[in-house]
């Protein structure tokens, strides 16, 4: 797989090969960069460097529903996108006739020859496949073996981030991201979802509790590996038994992942989101949902100590 390779993606159409992926010091600013070899004539994963990065992805769950539509200048336009980590993979590409079968069908004039040529030429600078992110990036050169140099790492601030942090977050963002995360405060439901400012509900909670922070944890299914519901309640009465021997108040809740899977009970618990880390990975957890007052709630990964 060493042939496989990237380009940085500017606007100056003069994209700068980076063979092996990422062999030279890229400046920080860009965080996009064209998969080599990806301009085909037809669908994007015809280009084998695009079917490598694709089935690559498919392998953590990361699929794209391929897109296909009638094009100005070809009879078909093809697009796939799929998001994960700090940004993603797209492509953009069509399947285009011939210039011998334009001309014999009478669709395209030789007078205009040079203008569609030149037209040709400009789109080939916006088809292709592209990874979108410094993190995304990363993720897929290391997921195929391919050589990263230090100073990529060093320009986007990933020096020790581990190809297993970055699997992990790939695998479970998106689900992380679509779950609802609630609480019970008597007959009161709170609701919250990662992005979003917490509702003004729960900043009165805190305010009344003289707390500044939150944070939504369970000791369910460590690492996310589904377990016994004998072996999940037990882990959870341990994490309220360890909340309360700190003094910490917290309410009980419920987790609803938007693709219908079970929930994971959980506690909205008023913690320093420090100490919620710890607990967290006390119990082996891969992340946790924290906030504070008058903020969006965040997602926190729990990568162990030294990975």
């Amino acid at each position: 797989m060493n042939d496989l390779h990237l380009e940085t993606h500017t606007m100056a159409r003069d994209p700068k090969t980076i063979s092996g992926l990422l062999e030279e010091a890229l400046d920080p600013r860009e965080s996009c960069w064209k998969v080599h070899g990806s301009r085909v004539n037809g669908h994007p994963e015809h280009s084998p460097n695009t079917l490598k990065v694709m089935e690559f992805l498919r392998s953590f769950g990361l699929k794209a529903t391929p897109t296909c539509a009638m094009g100005i200048c070809c009879a078909d336009s093809y697009s796939i996108d799929v998001g994960f980590l700090d940004g993603g993979f797209y492509g953009r590409t069509a399947e285009y006739e011939s210039v011998r079968s334009l001309l014999a069908s009478g669709e395209l004039d030789r007078d205009a020859l040079a203008e569609y040529r030149l037209e040709m030429a400009e789109r080939a600078d916006e088809e292709g496949a592209w990874v979108r992110g410094p993190r995304a990036a990363l993720f897929i050169a290391l997921g195929l073996g391919l050589r990263v140099p230090s100073k990529f790492c060093k320009a986007h601030g990933l020096e020790g981030v581990t190809f297993e942090q970055l699997a992990m977050e790939a695998r479970f963002e998106r689900f992380y991201r679509t779950t609802t995360f609630v609480a019970f405060d008597g007959e009161r439901r709170i609701e919250i979802r990662i992005g979003d400012h917490h509702r003004t509900d729960l900043d009165k909670i805190l305010d009344a509790r003289g707390a500044k922070e939150w944070a939504y944890v369970t000791a369910w299914n460590p690492r996310s590996v589904e377990a016994s519901r004998e072996g999940n309640d037990a882990a959870q009465e341990r994490l309220r038994q360890a909340l309360r021997a700190e003094g910490i108040d917290f309410l009980e809740g419920m987790s609803e992942p938007a693709d219908g899977s079970p929930g994971e009970a959980s506690l909205l618990a008023f913690i320093v989101q420090e100490r919620a880390a710890a607990m967290g990975r006390a119990f082996v957890q891969n992340a946790i949902v924290v906030g504070a007052m008058d903020e969006p709630a965040e997602l926190l990964w729990l990568h162990p100590p030294g990975a």
